[in-house]
């Protein structure tokens, strides 16, 4: 199962239709404390106009199909919005089903400096 974010209110779990969620930005001063580096299996990140608007990790579980769906789809809802949608520090398995289902441009990856 993977968790997006780090909100306690927001129910965990894969999303179903109809589900909302919330903010995805972090609360000014707030931290990533709980998630450890071993579990992060891609860091999503918002940009508008070349700044960055949100970032929050996506971790555990497996990585499959599905995963990519709602990435791809999450990317389409940014651009939507006027944002762009990168992806940070992906696992290499993640990279290579966005390769395989072809959406290396809608997903794209950037390795941060």
């Amino acid at each position: 199962m993977l968790i997006l974010g780090s909100d306690p209110d927001i129910p965990r779990g894969p999303l179903k239709p109809g589900d909302t969620i919330g903010a995805m930005s972090l609360a000014v001063g707030a931290r990533l404390c709980s998630v450890s580096r071993d579990e992060v299996v891609v860091v999503v990140v918002l940009v508008a106009q070349g700044t960055e608007v949100a970032r929050w990790p996506v971790s555990g579980g497996a990585v499959d199909l599905e995963v990519i769906d709602r990435l791809a789809r999450l990317a389409l809802a940014a651009r939507r919005a006027g944002v762009v949608l990168e992806l940070r520090e992906p696992i290499c398995e993640l990279r290579a089903l966005i390769a395989l289902a072809g959406l290396d441009e809608e997903l794209p990856v950037r390795e941060d400096e």
